[in-house]
């Protein structure tokens, strides 16, 4: 039965397959196929009896993988960002025929030479990596981490005792081969290699080859490697150290899946060599293009809800104005017929006041009763004024009718200088000479016995 909190762990590395079930850091029951694994059948069996070993029914696993599907190759990506540097390996996978189909694939920085990184490849096919995650779940099993061995191999390599700026190499047993690996502990992985090689069968080979890899990291990176720690027999180690006279500290030891299987189940999801969240990363964008997708989908019906709602206040309240306005519409014409005989009558009376301003006579008649108190004679005064317009013409004809004292001699005189003055007037005067009269004034009661004359005078104006 499963523990809460335990995870199944898993090394298929070449041919090899080793299981253990971690709980808080220690591994128990470690299982081992008694045949080689090779294909996927192989794999979904040699599974099936570790889970029914181990008696983990359901739950978290982590799978360190080595495979001839599983392919590991360096690349040199441009060093303008570490973004533009992954857009040019995916285009690099995607072009390699090599390799059909999509790829799941994360990379690795490492040294390319003594001056420049490149990244190492960890790929995997598509079509594998689902195949394996359809044993998993078809088993109730959670792929929470899949690895390539060099990682446990980083972490053995931290786990031991050595100075921290200096580069080691580690050779470790790889199911039916061997890798070699030199990193600097705590530090970066400056390169590794697989040797399609048994550490039983072939040792003086394996002790060539990590021969050549301590000249590899010399001449390549100049790195001078002198620590080995050997994880392959004690047979592969003397052949070491006598094939390899630069290595000065050859430590030889043994090592089984199930000592770093522990290591591999504590890792985080987030690691940036697991390959399952490189597999659900583009489905995670998927996922949230989708859920963008309806979220902007109910956006936009909540706002088409509110605006048909808001619309249809709109029209409610149209109705009940329309209504309103029906219903107030006999006293609303009566009110339009009140205003439009108003504005008739207005109009009128506009046109009336239009009409009397143009046809009014110009006054004549009022400057010229204002100007004769300056012509008359102080004994002289005015009983009778009327000036009217001539029929033709542009003339005014007037009438003055008055009383002057004096004797008929001397208000002849004084009205000969009176009438003088209107020639000379501004207005242009021009007398009627046969209507010109003076005649004696009928005898009145004078407190002083004056005499008095009655004239009249009549003309012609010609100012307006």
């Amino acid at each position: 039965m499963t523990t809460r909190g335990s995870a199944l762990a898993v090394a298929w590395v070449h041919d090899r397959f080793e299981a253990a079930v971690v709980l808080k850091q220690k591994a128990s029951g470690p299982w081992s196929s008694p045949t080689p694994v090779r294909s996927l059948e192989d794999f979904d069996a040699a599974l099936g009896a570790a889970v029914e070993a181990l008696g983990f029914n359901e739950g978290p696993l982590a799978l360190v993988l080595e495979h001839q599907e599983f392919v590991h190759r360096i690349e040199s990506a441009p060093t303008i960002s570490e973004r533009a540097a992954l857009k040019y390996l995916g285009s690099r996978i995607d072009r390699n025929e090599s390799m059909p189909g999509a790829a799941v694939w994360v990379p690795q920085k490492v040294q390319v030479d003594r001056r420049n990184s490149g990244y190492l490849l960890h790929i995997l096919q598509h079509a594998f990596f689902e195949r394996i995650n359809q044993v998993m779940v078809l088993r109730r099993l959670r792929l929470k981490l899949l690895v390539p061995l060099v990682v446990p191999l980083q972490q053995v390599l931290d786990g031991l005792p050595a100075p921290s700026h200096e580069p080691a190499m580690v050779a470790a047993e790889a199911g039916r081969g061997t890798i070699i690996l030199v990193a600097r502990p705590g530090g970066g992985l400056v390169f590794s290699r697989l040797i399609m090689a048994s550490c039983a069968d072939e040792p003086v080979r394996i002790a060539v080859e990590v021969n050549r890899s301590v000249l590899y990291a010399k001449q390549q990176f100049g790195l001078a490697v002198t620590r080995a720690h050997l994880f392959t027999g004690a047979e592969v180690a003397q052949e070491v150290k006598a094939r390899c006279p630069t290595l000065k500290d050859v430590v030889c030891s043994t090592i089984a899946a199930s000592d770093w299987l522990p290591g591999v189940a504590a890792l985080p999801c987030n690691l940036p060599l697991n390959l399952v969240t490189a597999y659900r990363k583009p489905q995670q964008r998927r996922k949230s293009a989708r859920r963008f997708l309806m979220a902007a989908c109910w956006l936009g019906a909540i706002l088409a809800a509110a605006n048909l709602h808001s619309d249809q206040d709109t029209w409610r309240s149209d109705e009940l104005h329309r209504s309103a306005l029906l219903a107030s519409r006999d006293s609303l014409n009566a009110q339009l017929d009140h205003l439009r005989s108003r504005n008739a009558r207005a109009v009128a009376e506009q046109a009336l006041v239009s009409q009397a301003l143009e046809q009014q006579l110009p006054p004549v008649a009022d400057r010229f009763l204002a100007y004769l108190p300056s012509l008359l004679p102080p004994e002289a005064r005015l009983t009778g004024f009327s000036v009217n317009k001539e029929a033709a013409g542009e003339g005014w004809a007037f009438h003055l009718e008055g009383r002057i004292k004096g004797d008929e001699a001397d208000a002849g005189e004084s009205l000969s200088e009176f009438e003088a003055r209107l020639r000379q007037s501004p207005f242009r005067v021009r007398l009627k000479e046969a209507a010109r009269t003076l005649t004696h004034a009928p005898a009145s009661p004078a407190p002083n016995g004056e005499q008095s004359q009655l004239f009249i005078i009549e003309g012609g104006l010609f100012e307006d």
